[in-house]
């Protein structure tokens, strides 16, 4: 599953990398960033997360969240 979504206030790799860390622990595949637009591709496993886990997971480390159509 692949799902896009826009991570206000994201600015560099080092700010990705606490959460992006723990998604990979959590059944996520490749999470890619565009940092000049803040909006994230993330393929994950069904089986393993939903994107609400995921979403949940970046909102941990203080982040807002948008799911993308």
């Amino acid at each position: 599953m692949e799902i896009n979504v826009f991570i206000d206030g994201i600015t560099c790799g080092g700010c990705a990398t606490g959460f992006e860390n723990r998604l990979y622990q959590y059944g996520v595949s490749r999470f890619d960033i565009d940092f000049a637009t803040r909006i994230a591709t993330i393929t994950y496993d069904e089986k393993d997360i939903d994107a609400h886990d995921i979403i949940a997971i970046i909102e941990s480390f203080g982040y807002q969240v948008t799911l993308l159509p």
